[in-house]
């Protein structure tokens, strides 16, 4: 890959009238680059979370090519197969990075590079995920009609910076992994840990659970009509969490567009479900994950991808075998649509074990796949 020399300028943006707007004012940085080859963004998704970027960056890390050269890893994203880019978005971080501008500057260096955008809303201050489904802290004492409005509104802005600043993403996840549901209350235990105070039956609902997944949906296709709305469900290989969130969509009228799954087939062998089912290995997560596809794909009528995908960092040969079996195997699946490996350009970063370079910041054989589509 040849060395691109980038250079940053500062572009004062009012982005909203409001003078008194979070987003308003601000400098985002842009890049001023050379005319990009043209690469072959069209067919199914061969895409990269990689939204720790900017964080790595700040902290030093240097990314390199396979050659060892110094790269910007965006770019070396697009060099090795992938042809877009999934970004996750929090509220009110408490270092800032995943809020909304910090998502704009992300946004805007995919974006010169043709890669395709997909923009994934956990509506919370932190992580949401099965365990953890906290809402932000600016939100905790609001009704359920107030925490609807307030959803909007972060949804619009959000969104709003990105199609001022000519940025469309293709795809927006609303909330993240919700087979739990989402924006729990909470309240800090004795630890200082937050804890959620609602119950899992109590103070929470299907139909509050399925009013904010409609918001999400309408508010971001107020904005970008054509945008593909995702409802995304942990454990691909395990189709109960799908149906459960499915059906409550369906029985409470939510309109989406795409279904969106969780697979990490090294880390299934060893779960307490994954081994109930006898699933022994890789194979058999890509199995049942396939299976699940095909059958949530027909069921409800909804395009189907893999929105995260990650494999055990230390077994690249491995990683490489499981990705291209999946990859292989769904192409014939007309209503599959691709898959995103979860911050591949990790090694050990915050502790996260299934990223896809190495410890010299290169990228493994474990994304060949994507370069051998």
């Amino acid at each position: 890959m040849k060395n691109r020399f980038f250079t940053y300028a500062a572009v004062a943006m009012a982005l909203f009238c409001a003078c008194d707007d979070e987003y308003s004012d601000t400098d985002i940085i842009i890049a001023n680059q050379p005319e990009p080859t043209v690469y072959d963004m069209s067919g199914n998704v061969r895409g990269a979370d990689i939204s720790w970027v900017t964080e790595m960056e700040a902290a030093g890390t240097k990314f390199r090519n396979v050659a060892g050269t110094e790269t910007d890893c965006f770019e070396l994203m697009r060099e090795i197969g992938c042809n877009a880019i999934r970004l996750r978005v929090w509220v009110d971080p408490s270092n800032g990075y995943c809020n909304a501008m910090d998502v704009a500057h992300k946004a805007i260096r995919a974006n010169a590079l043709g890669l395709r955008l997909m923009i994934d809303f956990h509506y919370s201050d932190t992580w949401a995920d099965p365990g953890k489904q906290f809402m932000p802290a600016a939100w905790k004492n609001l009704t359920k009609d107030e925490i609807i409005v307030a959803m909007k509104e972060h949804t619009t802005k959000t969104l709003t910076m990105l199609k001022n600043l000519g940025i469309t993403p293709e795809w927006v996840q609303i909330g993240n992994e919700v087979g739990s549901g989402m924006m729990w209350t909470w309240e800090y235990n004795s630890d200082g840990d937050m804890q959620r105070t609602d119950g899992a039956t109590s103070g929470y609902t299907d139909t509050n659970f399925a009013a904010y997944m409609a918001a999400g949906c309408e508010a971001a296709k107020a904005v970008f009509p054509n945008i593909k709305t995702i409802v995304h469900i942990q454990n691909a290989f395990y189709i109960a969490n799908a149906q459960h969130v499915c059906n409550i969509m369906k029985a409470n009228n939510v309109s989406y567009d795409m279904i969106g799954l969780s697979h990490y087939p090294s880390e299934v062998p060893g779960s307490s479900r994954g081994a109930a089912m006898g699933i022994t290995n890789w194979k058999g997560a890509n199995d049942a994950a396939i299976d699940n596809i095909k059958s949530l794909a027909s069921t409800y009528g909804k395009e189907v991808m893999l929105v995260e995908y990650g494999y055990n960092v230390n077994e690249p040969e491995e990683a490489k075998k499981c990705l291209q079996d999946l990859m292989d195997r769904t192409a014939s699946i007309s209503a599959y649509k691709g898959i995103m490996y979860w911050e591949p350009e990790c090694n050990g970063w915050n502790g996260y074990s299934l990223g896809a370079f190495d410890s010299d910041n290169k990228p493994t054989a474990a994304l060949d796949p994507f370069s051998n589509k």
